[in-house]
């Protein structure tokens, strides 16, 4: 018995085969007034199909759920009866025993020795069921705790990922009683922490009289903001997140400060880190400026930094400009401006590059400079010019843009006569990574004269030099051993060449 809606519309099988013989004729027939009424009556017949075709749907999903929730209600009335169910904790103990790991030698890896320490099999177990989970936390609770309690007073150095899950705040816990062992910590936070979990890890606050290296990553809203503000030793920290969600820390001890910037935050923000510091620190922010363009207000940051690294990425060639704008550096004696890792390098900006070194004083107290860049021959030289306390040197270039040419080296030869004054004299480190796009002889002739007008001769002359298309199978060409056999026997100096391989 047919039920629902059905259009009295339908066409006969000799409809059908009327207007079939129709369309294959390519003509029109001169009664079109039947056609015309039935395409007009169509569309509210459709509409009716549609909605009787929607309450059929609906009455499927509603079947669908609840035959799906029956199921799931009827499985858990099931697993109540489980044998498994009813295994006591000595026998799931043995069982966990038995899944332990090989110990044979011969077939430990650094990853599989890293798997076993770890107990990653118990977190295996732990997935089986609700059971085998609290089973597998209790005695992976039991073993941290027997492991700091068999470690006496020895330091401790601790990686955390958590979550806001009661686990989570049983590890931190137990973990905060022995927070005076911790030399160096790092915690990378999944989730927002709850109460629970700011409560055990504020237990530490006060107790990290070993503490030295801090990693921090994740959201630190609601947390206690000065937990390691009393930190004697504390000297390193990483930070990964939105910097307006750093805890106070004892800045004015920190040797070492590096910070990857939240995709979030505003250039600005991640810069004003640096007021932090302190002169004999060093600094190594990594920002990705991808989407943004120079038109972005930032504003000015001065800092007493003392060495200063910049990974960058940034779609826009004016915003390594708009970084050097920003920034005055009246300390800095290192400065390190490369691309962040899997970006291509930034476009160099020579000019806001001189303004910088004119306010920052750097002809007075920059002494090393490393750039991976796209940056021309010429306008190396040119900021090497504003340089002359140099002593170090790094240039890389990619594949796609040459620097090193046969130009730039010459500009660096060290002449004989003492009249002139060459250019960086004082410098007593050269690195290049390059495609060698140079003349062996140039580049031969610029390292032996470096060698003849350094300023000590107790100190060598250290000079790098890496082959970035030279695969790891491939062979050294003739070029690369006629300068190594070359610079090997020049007395005062000492010279490196290797590959180096990069993504570029």
């Amino acid at each position: 018995m047919q039920t629902g809606f059905s259009s009295l519309a339908l066409p006969t099988p000799a409809q059908l085969a009327a207007i079939r013989e129709i369309v294959r004729s390519g003509t029109v027939p001169t009664d079109t007034a039947t056609l015309r009424a039935t395409i007009s009556a169509a569309s509210s017949e459709l509409e009716c199909y549609d909605a009787e075709i929607q309450k059929i749907q609906n009455e499927m999903d509603r079947l669908l759920s609840e035959r799906a929730a029956l199921e799931s209600y009827t499985d858990s009335c099931r697993s109540v009866f489980s044998p498994i169910r009813r295994l006591p904790s000595e026998v799931l103990f043995l069982v966990f025993d038995h899944c332990f790991p090989s110990l044979d030698e011969r077939d430990r890896s650094s990853d599989q020795e890293l798997r076993r320490v770890s107990q990653w099999h118990l977190r295996q177990l732990s997935q089986v069921c609700s059971i085998w989970h609290r089973c597998v936390m209790e005695t992976l609770l039991s073993l941290i705790e027997t492991s700091l309690t068999l470690g006496g007073n020895h330091p401790l150095m601790i990686r955390l990922t958590l979550s806001s899950s009661p686990e989570s705040r049983l590890v931190m816990e137990l973990l905060s009683k022995h927070a005076s062992r911790w030399r160096q910590f790092g915690l990378t936070l999944l989730a927002k922490p709850d109460r629970h979990l700011r409560q055990a890890l504020a237990g530490v606050k006060g107790n990290l009289g070993q503490l030295s290296r801090l990693a921090l990553q994740g959201n630190w809203r609601r947390m206690d903001s000065e937990i390691f503000k009393i930190a004697p030793h504390l000297t390193e920290i990483l930070f990964s997140g939105k910097l307006a969600k750093i805890p106070a820390l004892p800045w004015p001890q920190v040797d070492l400060i590096v910070y990857q910037a939240h995709a979030a935050d505003n250039p600005v923000n991640c810069f004003s880190i640096l007021t932090s510091v302190t002169s004999k620190a060093s600094s190594k922010l990594e920002l990705n400026l991808e989407g943004m363009t120079s038109n972005v207000p930032w504003h000015p940051v001065s800092s007493n930094i003392g060495t200063l690294s910049l990974r960058l990425s940034a779609d826009d060639p004016q915003l390594v400009g708009r970084v050097l704008d920003c920034l005055t550096l009246p300390a800095l004696s290192s400065l390190n401006v490369s691309r962040r890792r899997g970006a291509q390098p930034p476009v160099w900006a020579p000019q806001q590059f001189a303004a910088l070194a004119s306010r920052s004083l750097f002809q007075a107290h920059l002494y090393s400079l490393s750039i991976h860049v796209i940056i021309t021959d010429m306008e190396v030289l040119q900021c090497l010019q504003l340089l002359p306390k140099l002593q170090m040197l790094r240039v890389d270039e990619s594949r796609r843009h040459t620097t090193i040419t046969d130009a730039l080296l010459q500009g660096l030869v060290c002449e004989s006569d003492e009249s002139t004054v060459p250019l960086v004299a004082d410098l007593q480190c050269l690195e290049l990574s390059s495609t060698f796009a140079f003349t062996s002889s140039v580049y031969i002739e610029l390292i032996r004269s470096r060698v003849r007008c350094r300023r000590s001769v107790e100190q060598p002359f250290r000079a790098c030099l890496q082959n970035i298309l030279r695969g790891a199978g491939d062979t050294i060409s003739m070029e690369e051993q006629a300068i190594s056999a070359q610079l090997d026997a020049v007395e005062g100096l000492e010279f490196r060449s290797f590959l180096q391989l990069k993504c570029l």
